[in-house]
């Protein structure tokens, strides 16, 4: 099949040239845009169905009002808030923010209609003013805060925050970071992909591909959007993926098609070979990638599900553009793909296309398997090791600590949690559902809740509507601290009939966002793990290959969770890395990371293995084919490597601390992956094995050497050999 579609798109370059731009100039102009319709809200952490969520709408539509603070003015005054400048001060602050349409009610240390008062510190000299909004669209609701802001700019001594303003500015900030990365990824990847593609020509191919493969996701994301909101997260994933995946393919591809170029024969037909074999790789490693998405639409979370739509079009459009796009390019440019290259780097390409049993990679080779138990007990011991921080890993929730230091909405929480507690202005929210005659037992469950663990103070009860009450508890530690988990649970826990109680708030989203991740990863795991070992079975036509993948794939995990718990949790590197370590790991971007790095690091042993396969299908023993795959790839998979890792290690100059997570996470799974695993440890274990690589029962072995001679077509190389 793949290679009938190298006859096709030989035949029909021009027209399948003129389509693609065709697709890029429609693709570009309808997702041009895509990021001014994404955003950060304050639900895209949240399972929609969870209890902290349910209480906070009812309450929201109930009383017409948020339950929790949206907007906070921090109000510092050096005379006193309680002395007449102070009282000025606060009166002009409250006037502003009343002003808004969007403000349903305030809360400020005195001067208000309602009830509703927030503290002034114990020296006297700050407070703060509380602004609840109502329902109305989160995008509207922080393009509304971010005015109140530049309105209290001109009163002294104010600083605007709260959680709207959080959101809008971390909306801003990774919108900003995902721009700066691309400025600072495309040139540094161009650079290196002029050396290992060694041409100007061939380099330029990758940028080509990425391009059809980015703007062409933009378009399926600025669709989606039109369905249901995406988080503007998956900008950032869909940008350096996106680079990345194309110069993998790219580069794998290419120089195949360089190999075949070298074996002579007619031009169609050295395209149709390419296909029949690298193609087929590509295929796989596509598929690979794209299904390893498709666990991320387990979960709930709009953040999470936000990334797997990305990524899932983008795997899948970049290994089509690779088959077909690329295709048609390399039908175009026949030798001159090798245009534009010094002479040094035509002679490397040519000597690298040639048969090669004494290169430094078949050496390498040749040296792991004469020692192949203790490489590979060293190599899973190194592994072993880096990764045994992990089991410290502690999970938090994105707050306004992952903003810069100078952002104003971290600079207010940092203030007011130094003032008055952590927790002062986002307390854990109790929806009570009560019967219209039981005031006074809302009264008394008031009190009982000032004595359960965890708990610090609690606000006297209030009235939103008819037969729902709010109960505002502070909790002592911050919203995921054990102790405010404990208050969380200890409250779900209470029983008094007739009342019906509902916790919301800060912790106990925390609280709802821990248990439904740990509800739908298993199944997320298990697509991810079963979907990975289905795809590496029908392109090996063995079982142990890919069980023994999944294993080194968890090695390598584990080593990444480890760094990153000594990193981000533990805070080292801090200041070369530049931010402020918050203590924990946002478990969100753990997942996230699992599946990229998982994803990845399978798409890397796909091009290998496929080498190794290919090389034991013309005959060669278990030994020669390993050395010889690995002579064969090991430049290739450690320049697809280096040139991943800076796609997505870009990242790691964002301002945002989970981001810097994403990035430095994804690229360190990656150079292990590529320095140590497929190098050291995938040699070492298959000479351990031996013919036990290959096993297969008969039925799965009988569906492999199908779907490999239907893959490779009758003109191709078909991969027919599997037991």
């Amino acid at each position: 099949m793949l290679a009938n579609l190298g006859y096709f798109l030989h035949r029909r370059r021009n027209l399948v040239g003129a389509i693609s731009l065709g697709f890029v100039i429609l693709a570009g102009a309808w997702g041009g845009n895509v990021q001014s319709k994404m955003s950060i809200a304050r639900d895209s952490f949240d399972a929609p169905h969870a209890e902290s969520v349910v209480a906070q709408k009812e309450l929201q539509r109930v009383g017409g009002a948020s339950p929790e603070p949206d907007f906070v003015a921090l109000v510092r005054n050096p005379r006193g808030i309680a002395s007449s400048d102070g009282n000025a001060q606060v009166k002009r602050v409250v006037d502003v923010i009343a002003s808004q349409s969007a403000v349903a009610r305030l809360a400020a240390p005195f001067g208000t209609p309602n009830s509703l008062r927030t503290p002034v510190s114990a020296d006297g000299h700050v407070t703060y003013v509380a602004a609840f909004f109502r329902p109305i669209d989160d995008t509207t609701a922080q393009t509304d805060a971010k005015q109140i802001k530049k309105s209290l700019a001109a009163i002294q001594g104010v600083e605007a925050g709260g959680p709207l303003l959080v959101y809008s500015q971390l909306n801003d900030q990774v919108k900003h970071d995902a721009t700066l990365s691309e400025l600072v990824a495309f040139p540094v990847l161009f650079i290196l992909s002029f050396i290992f593609f060694r041409g100007m020509v061939a380099a330029a191919m990758p940028l080509v591909i990425a391009a059809v493969s980015v703007v062409g996701t933009f378009a399926v994301l600025r669709t989606v959007v039109e369905f249901t909101s995406l988080s503007v997260f998956a900008v950032n994933l869909v940008t350096a993926l996106g680079l990345g995946l194309a110069i993998d393919y790219s580069l794998f591809i290419v120089n195949r098609y360089r190999e075949e170029l070298a074996a002579g024969g007619p031009p169609d037909s050295v395209l149709a070979r390419t296909l029949a074999s690298a193609g087929r790789t590509v295929a796989f490693s596509s598929l690979t990638v794209t299904l390893a998405f498709l666990a991320l639409l387990v979960f709930p979370q709009q953040s999470i599900r936000s990334m797997g739509v990305g990524g899932l079009a983008v795997a899948a459009i970049s290994g089509i553009a690779s088959l077909i796009v690329l295709p048609a390019l390399l039908a175009k440019l026949g030798e001159r793909v090798n245009s534009f290259a010094p002479a040094q780097l035509q002679r490397a390409a040519r000597r690298s296309a040639q048969p090669d049993e004494s290169g430094p990679w078949y050496r390498l080779a040749s040296f792991v398997m004469r020692r192949a138990a203790a490489v590979a007990v060293a190599t899973a011991l190194l592994l072993i090791a880096i990764g045994l921080p992990a089991l410290g890993a502690k999970f938090g929730r994105p707050d306004a600590t992952v903003l810069p230091a100078g952002a104003s909405a971290r600079q207010v929480s940092e203030q007011i949690n130094t003032a008055f507690g952590a927790n002062a202005s986002a307390p854990i929210v109790v929806a009570v559902h009560a019967p219209p005659d039981a005031s006074a037992q809302v009264l008394s469950l008031a009190g009982s809740v000032r004595g359960l663990p965890g708990v610090v103070a609690v606000q006297p009860p209030q009235q939103v509507g008819p037969g729902l009450w709010q109960l505002n508890v502070t909790s002592r530690g911050d919203a995921v601290s054990s102790s405010a988990q404990t208050a969380v649970r200890s409250l779900r826990s209470i029983s008094v009939p007739p009342l019906q109680l509902k916790v919301s708030g800060e912790p106990a989203r925390y609280v709802d966002q821990q248990t439904s991740i740990g509800h739908k990863l298993p199944a997320a795991l298990t697509l991810l793990v079963v979907t990975s070992l289905v795809a590496l079975l029908f392109m090996t036509g063995s079982v142990v290959l890919p069980i023994k993948a999944l294993v080194m794939n968890l090695l390598t995990l584990s080593a990444m969770f480890g760094v990153l718990v000594l990193v981000f949790q533990d805070g080292h590197f801090q200041g070369v890395l530049d931010f402020t370590s918050s203590g924990v790991l946002e478990p969100e971007t753990m997942v996230l990371l699992f599946v990229v790095a998982f994803a990845l690091t399978t798409d890397y042993g796909v091009f290998l293995l496929s080498r190794i396969k290919e090389a034991r299908d013309t005959g060669m023993s278990n030994t020669e084919a390993v050395a010889h795959g690995l002579e064969r790839t090991g430049r290739i998979v450690s320049a697809a490597a280096l040139l991943m890792s800076v796609a997505l290690g870009t990242l790691v100059i964002s301002k945002i601390e989970y981001i810097k997570e994403l990035g430095l996470g994804a690229a360190f799974a990656i150079a292990i992956d590529a320095l140590v695993v497929r190098p050291l440890l995938v040699p070492a274990l298959m000479k351990l094995l031996g013919r036990w690589n290959w096993w297969a029962p008969p039925r799965l072995r009988a569906i492999g050497q199908r779907v490999a001679v239907e893959a490779a077509g009758s003109n191709g190389r078909s991969d027919t050999s599997i037991g």
